[in-house]
């Protein structure tokens, strides 16, 4: 297992930085997908590929994965951390910002779902991990937010009993990156 080659999206910081340590630590290969690619080659993590990605952009997640499975090796795990949050009252945020959550949240985990998933059906193999937030009902002052979060959890949901790839989702208390 420590052969595989993990890809991990908003790693430069926070729970995706957490994460990427611990499986570099592990002995893991990792592929570490953020915006900013600088703060991942300053974490200078062993057996690591930096990769700059903006999660909402379906067309560079699905080149970056394709480039790294034919020049590199198999992406065998996908762990979908990248998300944002703006709180504040719904009126009084902008709605270019909830687009933007929405994005992130919720359409960048899509994004990474079919960027890899060609792959792993040609393989019969492969593990994606979705990260959700356990709160994603009731933040009051953050209500795309969880709605995003909710739609990942629904979304995780029905990839786990309709695709032969074990799916599976991580519930997790802290709003990521």
């Amino acid at each position: 297992m420590k052969n595989s080659l993990i890809a991990i999206t908003g790693a430069s910081s926070g729970i995706g930085k957490a994460i990427a340590e611990v499986f570099s630590q592990a002995g893991y290969k990792l592929l570490l997908l953020a915006r900013r690619v600088d703060v991942l080659e300053q974490m200078a993590l062993p057996n690591s590929i930096c990769r700059k990605l903006d999660v909402s952009d379906y067309h560079a997640f699905k080149t970056i994965i394709a480039d790294v499975e034919k020049n590199i090796g198999p992406v065998t795990g996908l762990i979908n951390n990248a998300g944002i949050i703006k709180t504040g009252n719904y009126e009084e945020i902008d709605n270019a910002d909830h687009q933007r959550i929405i994005d992130v949240n919720l359409k960048g985990v899509i994004n990474g779902c079919s960027a890899v998933l060609e792959f792993m059906r040609q393989r019969k193999s492969g593990t994606i991990l979705n990260i959700g937030a356990l709160n994603y009902l009731a933040i009051p002052s953050s209500a795309v937010y969880c709605a995003s979060k909710d739609a990942v959890r629904s979304l995780t949901c029905h990839y786990g009993r309709n695709t032969p790839r074990k799916i599976s989702e991580l519930d997790n208390c802290k709003s990521p990156g």
